[in-house]
């Protein structure tokens, strides 16, 4: 229910006891299929107040207070339309004489159930169809008694799920960072747990950093010999500010690994415009066992800025080498993101297949890809990673070295995190982030609209809060960010479940249904136009 004020409505019958008695319900109560969030109209037959504890939902409907004509009251919306939706909030009562939800009372029947952020859900029945009208959760639960201490209660304030999530004020990590620590441990990807990284260092440790920290729980640092320029370039739009290298060497030991079926190394990097210092060492892999015991991508000035791929055996001769590769016209001055990696050629034995993919991250059609094989019968295992061995680069930076056991395609997996997710579509956008947080979300669209809001992109996401980073997408689409009522999830509503809607009310002037004058009321700035109040006895 709405107006061009706040709302109140009130249901009630014509005589009431002190405290609201419902007969307890068979099994949980589900919205049937098809049914609307919304009550609708009807005569009320029963309110039913619900804690999830114990794993399952538990009536409290007995222990819900009637005082002062009001029972549960249930807000929810925004003040204006300049205004982000508040988080709903349900409002009640309860009856704590016996101390049941007292959450330090040992003899309680609750005890140690009721603590932060306890489910509760609210619905009422109409025309014999139970509909929800609240779903959220208790962050408290105080108590309060009267003088004589015979009156206790407790005064639950439920708060819809962004009340939670706006609450911390700690950035999520960089788009890459989250796509190396999540993407291959998160059910959603559905990734082969095989390919998850062995090795990580996310290098977007801060300008006072003395090591390059590991993003992998467990992970060493990367040792540092010189004096890396920490936190300095900030040209990758997925990753936070990363190293600029200043002659110095990172030294970075991989994780005892089994059951090897290939090598892949990946990193950021950009070399300065004008170049740097030729035939530098930008990374080393050793992988010791293997055909290649050593894989090294080193910098050439030849073709006014290029890279060179080679591969050694255990005694130091060459394997193979790329010959140089670069973009056009070089490769100095574009941050980019490379993937390398060795597999054993899967239709001839005795083959290796080595390939080279470099992305511009500023420029994803500016690209290439090299690739070759050799003689080989083994992948050999990764033990360590160095970053200019030499020292000899100074204007480069490099960031997000990770190394894996089982090359997938590391460019292609990465690529989109690299770039900030930019021209990833709203639902989408809302769809990983509350995947990768674990935070149920639903997208309403009308069937056959094609993607909610694909006529427009998100652009690059930045390290911002999560909820300022699920804020940009409405504000994108110009729709509301709410919380559904039959469900604890946040609800996307796209501008096609507004356009053509049918009539709620019909009104026919020929049959006395409207009478005039009818005059245009301009809506005044601040009105609070969306905002739904609603008080279930």
């Amino acid at each position: 229910m709405t107006s061009s004020a706040v709302a109140a409505a009130s249901w009630g019958r014509a005589k009431w006891k002190s405290s609201l008695g419902l007969a307890a319900l068979p099994g949980p109560l589900m919205s049937p299929a098809g049914s609307l969030p919304d009550g609708g109209t009807g005569d009320l037959t029963g309110l039913a107040v619900e804690i999830f504890i114990t794993s399952a939902w538990t009536d409290i409907t007995d222990f819900v207070y009637y005082r002062g004509n009001v029972g549960v009251t249930i807000t929810r919306g925004r003040a204006d339309e300049t205004s982000q939706i508040q988080p709903q909030t349900a409002k009640m009562i309860l009856n704590n004489r016996d101390g049941r939800f007292s959450v330090r009372n040992p003899g309680g029947p609750y005890y140690g159930q009721l603590g932060r952020n306890t489910p509760l859900r609210v619905s009422r029945l109409a025309n014999g169809i139970r509909r929800y009208r609240f779903h959220g959760e208790v962050p408290a639960w105080p108590t309060a008694s009267d003088i004589s201490g015979r009156d206790v209660t407790v005064t639950v304030i439920a708060s819809g799920m962004l009340r939670r999530l706006r609450s911390g004020n700690q950035p999520l990590r960089s788009p890459l960072f989250r796509a190396f620590t999540i993407r291959y441990t998160n059910a959603n990807y559905n990734i082969a747990s095989q390919f998850a990284p062995v090795a990580y260092w996310p290098c977007e440790d801060g300008a006072s950093a003395t090591q390059i920290a590991s993003g992998l729980n467990g992970g060493t640092a990367m040792v540092v010999s010189g004096s890396p320029k920490y936190a300095t370039n900030t040209e990758f739009p997925g990753s936070a500010a990363v190293p600029q290298l200043n002659g110095s060497t990172w030294t970075g030991t991989v994780p005892t690994v089994t059951g090897v079926t290939g090598n892949a190394l990946w990193l950021l990097l950009s070399i300065p415009v004008a170049g740097d210092t030729n035939n530098s060492i930008i990374a080393r892999m050793e992988t010791p066992g293997g055909t290649v015991a050593r894989l090294e991508l080193s910098y050439t000035t030849d073709l006014d800025g290029s890279l060179i791929l080679k591969g050694y055996d255990a005694a130091g001769a060459q394997v193979f080498t790329s010959g140089d590769f670069s973009f056009l016209p070089t490769i100095n001055g574009i941050p980019c993101i490379i993937g390398i990696r060795l597999n054993p050629d899967p239709a001839i034995p005795g083959l290796i297949d080595w390939e080279v993919d470099l992305t511009s991250v500023v420029d994803t059609n500016n690209s290439g890809g090299f690739i070759g094989s050799f003689s080989g019968s083994s992948i050999g295992t990764p033990v360590r990673i160095t970053i200019n061995p030499g020292g000899g680069l100074i204007g480069t930076a490099v960031g997000h070295v990770a190394c894996q056991a089982a090359a997938d395609d590391v460019l292609e997996a990465n690529l989109d995190a690299a770039i900030g997710w930019v021209g990833e579509t709203p639902s989408s956008r809302i769809a990983r982030l509350c995947g990768e947080q674990g935070v149920p979300a639903v997208v309403m669209s009308t069937p056959g609209a094609g993607d909610p809001g694909d006529e427009t992109t998100m652009g690059t996401q930045t390290v911002d809060t999560f909820a300022a980073l699920l804020q940009q997408v409405p504000d994108t689409l110009f729709t509301p960010l709410s919380e559904a009522r039959d469900q604890l999830s946040l609800v996307l509503r796209d501008k096609s479940t507004m356009y053509n809607q049918a009539a709620k009310l019909t009104l026919d002037m020929a049959q006395n249904q409207l009478s005039g004058p009818l005059i245009p009321c301009r809506r005044r700035t601040g009105s609070a136009s969306t905002r739904t109040t609603t008080t279930c006895p």
